[in-house]
């Protein structure tokens, strides 16, 4: 269950309460769009994308170099 998406831009400020909002632009390997490019909302620290759908984030991190 899942798929990849690869983040190629993120644009973020402090919300309320420090909490993180604004924008995460990813390539999406399963996106409806013809550019194969989605984006995920982040309000107060959660994060959704505005159709609604992919309700569950997993991000890879901490990779050597």
């Amino acid at each position: 269950i899942g798929h990849v998406g690869v983040v190629m831009k993120v644009s973020l400020h402090r919300g309320r309460g420090g909490r993180p909002t604004g924008t995460v632009t990813i390539l999406n390997e399963n996106t409806s769009h013809s550019n194969g490019v989605d984006t995920i909302t982040v309000t107060d620290g959660q994060m959704y994308f505005a159709d609604g759908s992919y309700p569950y984030f997993q991000w890879l991190y901490g990779l050597p170099g």
